[in-house]
């Protein structure tokens, strides 16, 4: 299968922890393969941002497309993912499990 772009998205509410998280799929000309979206719990925007990731790039890896771009509006969780970044602790199993091999 060809490489694909993933477009990750959350939103969480500070109030009651509840988030959306999910993302868009696009083959290689733009065109929508699937789009993706659960309601979950979490305790911070940049969880909800992280499990968003962690959502999309499972259903990549379970439909046989292992060659992704992955897409955040979060910088930080990019920066967390890219450099393997497990200081946070409430990230860190989420980032420990995107970046696993």
């Amino acid at each position: 299968m060809g490489k694909i772009k993933a477009n990750t998205y959350a939103s969480f509410i500070h109030e009651n922890s509840r988030a959306g998280i999910g993302g868009i799929i696009r083959d290689a000309t733009g065109s929508l393969i699937t789009a993706l979206s659960v309601p979950t719990q979490c305790k911070t925007n940049n969880q909800a941002e992280a499990m968003a990731a962690l959502y999309v790039t499972s259903w990549c890896k379970q439909g046989g497309y292992n060659k992704y771009d992955l897409e955040f509006d979060s910088m930080i969780v990019a920066n967390m993912i890219k450099d393997k970044d497990t200081k946070n602790l409430k990230l860190k199993g989420i980032i420990e499990t995107l970046t696993r091999p």
